[in-house]
């Protein structure tokens, strides 16, 4: 593991992120332009789509055109994107930052048969200075229950910029056998994760709470008890497994966007259903080596799971509280 004073990555830049914004969306156009300004985005790497995308889900030939849209107003300098609505999030049994990082294919899912493996992503384990040479442009939602709640992600996003902040991380094993399986098989490497600025906890608990400077906290249970009396520092990522957390406005279990109201800046989360296979959900000790080597979020969360197809990524992509932008 990286050890204090390995040199950082550079981070991804804002004139590297292509925004697309619904502009039949008030939110999504709300969202869109507050992030242009306020990341100091090029007006050029704007992308208009238009249209009515009420549903949690839209049809993989509806995709399929807006995907032509998007890609014909990509230049070569796009390395990311960045999606500014809410709904859809999800295209057919995908996920829609999946569906837009690779294209709609139809092994990003399998349903019926959603235990089946998925898609190997060969951003896993990729370095984002290195991500560019995949030809393949990760992507991330910036969404949320209301522009203000999404406003306030992108400020957090922008204050964790460089913070090198000392924070604490915690593994939590639930007494849920299944949803914990992430817990017990990460529990040694997380426990043994050498930092000087991060202090690892592998906890077996049914939940969390009353802790302050918060950085990584991760689980596994289909609801997530006293978020609120957490304190997450800027830049801190929090996700849980469970089948239907990226289910951003339906979900039958918590929504992801649970965490980013508690003041985590990135979460993940299944759009459908995909067992406790843990190739579909983030690595959390690959996740952290990359943040605090000085990845910007979209691309450490990028780079940490195996098999992304059924889950979606939500937060600030341009986040990157260990790096040096120079």
């Amino acid at each position: 593991m990286m050890a204090m004073g390995s040199p950082a990555w550079a981070a991804l830049r804002s004139n590297q992120v292509a925004v697309i914004i619904n502009e039949v969306d008030p939110q999504s156009v709300a969202v869109g332009d507050y992030y242009r300004k306020a990341r100091k985005i090029p007006v050029e790497n704007i992308i208009y789509v238009s249209f009515f995308g009420d549903d949690s889900a839209i049809s993989p030939d509806d995709f399929t055109q807006l995907y032509k849209v998007i890609q014909a107003n990509t230049t070569d300098r796009i390395r990311a994107y960045a999606i500014t609505w809410t709904r859809p999030y999800r295209v057919g049994c995908s996920s829609i930052t999946s569906a837009l990082t690779f294209g709609h294919r139809s092994d990003l899912c399998h349903q019926p048969e959603a235990c089946l493996p998925t898609f190997q992503s060969p951003l896993y384990e990729t370095v984002e200075s290195h991500q560019g040479d995949i030809q393949i442009r990760p992507s991330m939602m910036l969404a949320g229950v209301s522009e203000q709640a999404v406003f306030r992600l992108i400020d957090r996003g922008i204050t964790a910029d460089g913070s090198n902040p000392r924070g604490k991380a915690f593994l939590v094993e639930t007494p849920d056998p299944a949803r914990s399986l992430r817990a017990r098989r990460f529990a040694r490497a997380f426990r043994n994760y050498q930092s000087s600025r991060i202090t690892t906890t592998h906890l077996r608990a049914p939940y969390l709470t009353s802790q302050d400077n918060l950085l990584f906290y991760f689980i596994g249970d289909s609801r997530v008890s006293y978020l609120g009396t957490n304190r997450f520092l800027p830049g801190a990522v929090a996700d849980h497994l469970t089948s239907a957390g990226g289910m951003l406005t339906d979900s039958y279990q918590m929504s992801l966007l649970r965490w980013l109201e508690a003041g985590a800046t990135a979460s993940y989360g299944a759009v459908s259903e995909p067992c406790n296979m843990l190739e579909k959900f983030p690595n959390p000790v690959v996740l952290m080596h990359r943040i605090e080597a000085g990845e910007s979020l979209i691309s450490a969360y990028w780079s940490s799971v195996k098999m992304p197809g059924q889950g979606v990524f939500v937060g600030e992509p341009l986040a990157a509280p260990y790096a040096n932008r120079h």
